[in-house]
């Protein structure tokens, strides 16, 4: 969360974010106590509010062409024949 003009919060304040996110009160709220950006609590608190905690599915660029089961069919071709044409 570092950006032009900022430091990283500490542990203590992202612990203080959770347990206000937890008590509901809101993103304005906490970062006027805190001291804190607005958006820098948005960010810490959207992370605090997903349903099963801070991991996300990375869902960025494109699809796979091929799917895992198309993958190991192939791995399987070319390890029987490995000079074989593409036909």
């Amino acid at each position: 969360m570092a950006g032009k003009g900022t430091s990283l919060l500490t542990p203590q304040q992202v612990d203080a974010i959770k347990i206000m996110v937890a008590n509901k009160k809101s993103n304005g709220a906490i970062a006027t106590s805190l001291g804190l950006e607005t958006s820098t609590v948005a960010y810490v608190a959207a992370i605090s509010r997903r349903p099963n905690g801070p991991a996300r599915k990375d869902n960025r660029g494109r699809r796979k062409a091929l799917s895992e089961r198309e993958l190991r069919g192939l791995r399987r071709l070319v390890q029987d024949a490995p000079f074989a044409s593409v036909a």
